[in-house]
Formats: C-alpha cells, structure tokens, sequence
C-alpha cells in the first residue's frame, strides 16, 4: 500500500487452516503447517485513496481501505523447544 506505514503491536490472533466444503466441493487442507499471524498495528500516515481489487473463494470484489488496525502476516507453525526452531539467543 503505498503512502500507509505502520508498526506492529502484539500478536492477537492465529489463523489456521480448515477444510471447507461448499455447494458438494471438499477444499482440504494443502499445508498443515502453514498460517497467519495478526498483529495489531499503530499506523500512521493516511488511508489508500482508490479501491483495491481482491480475488477470492466469493469471487471479485472491490475494497476500499481505511487505516490498518490489523495486519496478517504468513507464518509456519513448527514444534517447541526443536533445536531448529528455537529463538536467536536462546
């Protein structure tokens, strides 16, 4: 987004991958260790001025976007305390 800076807060939510059936089709699960993290942000600067097209499940939509309060960021669940894994410095 251009002309919109934010710093990130905490994290306050993970989103994690589901089935979904609709209308008879099955979307399983295609990476079991693959999901969001949601931060809270502190933006600043001003909202995007002109609508932003998205393509999804629902199909084309178009958004107009305010300022973020809240930003996804893609992320690898992984086990705890694995030496790979493991926080720098720890």
């Amino acid at each position: 987004m251009h002309g919109v800076f934010c710093a990130l807060g905490l994290a306050v939510l993970l989103c994690l991958p589901a089935e979904e059936w609709h209308h008879g089709d099955h979307s399983p699960i295609h990476d079991p260790g693959f999901c969001f993290l949601i931060y809270e942000t502190k933006p600043s600067g001003s909202a995007h001025a002109s609508p932003i097209g998205t393509l999804d499940q629902f199909g084309l939509n178009s958004l107009q976007l305010s300022l973020a309060k809240l930003v996804g960021v893609p992320a690898r669940l992984v086990k705890g305390g694995d030496e790979n894994t493991s926080p720098p410095g720890s």
